[in-house]
């Protein structure tokens, strides 16, 4: 962790990392949409429900700390237009979301905001580690 970004916990980083969630899930949905693969749309619920328990955790921690949650703008979907290339946009992405979590667990006291960081990072790793094998068996599905 570098010691001139503070992690610290403030409500435009925590909106950030509930906006993030909204994304993850909107993309994951678009992404159940692109296959008839048993495996990959039981994968995508899996995903979906780890990311809106995270988004529940997390919007009532900025509602008992911050106050209401503003409803961010909508973001443009990030997912590319072919599930290969979606999943590993999905994979880089949940990557880079469990360094930031386990940088705001890090940098942040108290159970109340690093139990649910913790969960969501371990989730982000684990997703990345799926995404990754489906990614690779949707390009040795091209090479058949």
């Amino acid at each position: 962790m570098s010691s001139e970004m503070s992690y610290r916990l403030t409500p435009e980083l925590l909106l950030k990392v509930i906006e993030g969630e909204k994304n993850a899930i909107a993309g994951y949905e678009s992404m159940k949409t692109m296959t008839n693969d048993k495996n990959h749309i039981e994968a995508f619920d899996r995903f979906i429900r780890d990311g809106q328990n995270h988004l529940r955790q997390f919007e009532e921690m900025h509602r008992r700390r911050f106050g209401a949650v503003p409803e961010p703008p909508r973001v443009p979907e990030l997912f590319a237009h072919t599930l290969p290339d979606s999943i590993r946009y999905a994979a880089e992405d949940e990557l880079a979301s469990g360094e930031l979590r386990r940088n705001i667990y890090l940098d942040n006291g108290g159970e109340h905001v690093r139990g649910p960081f913790f969960e969501a990072m371990t989730d982000s790793h684990a997703h990345a580690v799926r995404l990754n094998m489906m990614y690779a068996e949707e390009l040795a599905k091209r090479m058949m």
